[in-house]
């Protein structure tokens, strides 16, 4: 394998006869290099463009980064994605328990109305009862005088 001034990676078997010629680069082809089995090419041009292809079909498998951030930015963009949920976290249960004290306060009014509503029913039975009992009186007298 030979990487090329003609921005060509080219794949050559053991007589000297090209196999692959893999998809030009942007510029420069620099530096190649097989996998540990051989059925990969990892090539790069002068402008730090790193791919990964099949040595088989010349297909590329991926882009890799030439400058992979540092275990130190790594942390630190883990560490702001765990501050964010935990902040996020804290807003979730916040308005949770605005929620559930909106829940309690419903709940002690509508405790409240079905125990106005349970007056009102006795009331209007009592009412009931003496219309009831008046007009049995009224009915009473009204045989009663004649």
């Amino acid at each position: 394998m030979s990487p090329g001034r003609d921005r060509l990676t080219k794949v050559w078997d053991a007589n000297g006869a090209m196999t692959r010629e893999l998809p030009a680069f942007g510029d420069i082809a620099t530096e190649v290099a097989f996998t540990h089995d051989a059925a990969r090419v990892v090539a790069g041009d002068w402008l730090g463009e790193v791919r990964l292809s099949n040595v088989a079909d010349g297909a590329q498998v991926a882009k890799l980064a030439a400058n992979p951030p540092t275990l130190e930015m790594l942390v630190q963009a883990q560490t702001a994605t765990v501050q964010a949920t935990a902040a996020a976290a804290e807003k979730a249960a916040a308005e949770l328990a605005a929620a559930q004290a909106v829940v309690v306060e419903k709940t002690k009014a509508n405790q409240a109305a079905a125990e106005a509503a349970a007056a009102a029913k006795a009331s209007l039975q009592t009412l009931l009862a003496e219309k009831a009992a008046l007009d049995q009186a009224q009915s009473a007298q009204a045989s009663a005088g004649k």
